[in-house]
């Protein structure tokens, strides 16, 4: 309801001031594209992070219990290659 509220504020205020929202000097206009970058940045950086993070953890997994699998999947493999 507030963002409606807002937009028709600004409609209003557009229709009256003989101001147009979508030139490139508009004050308003300029202020949001800089906020939209630094937003559109910011995810970028936070899904580096967790990118980086899962490949982390899928590393420390590996790395734990690597041998372990591998073992189980030979065995596996072994148990099949016995019935056939």
């Amino acid at each position: 309801m507030e963002v409606a509220v807002t937009n028709v504020k600004m409609v209003w205020f557009y229709m009256n001031n003989d101001v147009n929202p979508s030139a490139p000097d508009c004050p308003d206009t300029e202020q949001q594209r800089k906020e939209t970058k630094k937003q559109r940045g910011a995810t970028f950086v936070e899904y580096i992070l967790l990118v980086t993070l899962i490949a982390l953890a899928a590393v420390a997994v590996l790395r734990i219990f690597g041998q372990t699998v591998s073992t189980k999947f030979s065995g596996l493999n072994a148990t099949i290659l016995a019935t056939s």
